[in-house]
């Protein structure tokens, strides 16, 4: 009987493309336009998401202004898989928008169809003002 033996990384990488769980042409679920699914929301109605060919993430987000909502940004996305060997595409991102009175840490993160993001602000400009966390839904829009 003849023994037929494989280095385990050249059998790794084929488990790895055959079951479809590494490939470098798919697109994240996270990157594109989200739009808020609470129409009346005083906060974010809208979020972006572009990612490179190197990986890298780029975030903006809109605030509800008056008489037009704006768009801010563009912000670097940290990316982040569900565990070390992860090789889906990123599920989860954080993003950081710092102005002259205030600091938001956005996380974002994939549930089902949605991205549930959470916006932690914290005023830096000694009004007193308390921290607080926005908890948004978004559908891709």
């Amino acid at each position: 009987m003849t023994k037929y033996t494989l280095p385990a990384a050249v059998l790794l990488t084929f488990l790895l493309l055959s079951s479809g769980t590494l490939s470098a042409d798919e697109p994240s679920p996270l990157e594109g336009n989200w739009v808020n699914t609470d129409p009346e929301t005083q906060s974010a109605p809208g979020i972006e998401i572009e990612i490179d060919d190197d990986g890298k993430g780029t975030f903006f987000w809109w605030g509800k202004t008056h008489p037009e909502d704006s768009r801010y940004g563009p912000f670097d996305l940290k990316l982040y898989g569900k565990s070390v060997g992860d090789h889906q595409p990123p599920a989860f991102g954080t993003a950081v928008h710092k102005t002259n009175f205030s600091k938001i840490l956005f996380t974002l993160e994939l549930d089902g169809g949605y991205l549930k993001v959470q916006m932690f602000t914290e005023f830096t400009d000694d009004s007193g003002r308390k921290p607080y966390c926005n908890r948004l839904t978004f559908k891709k829009g």
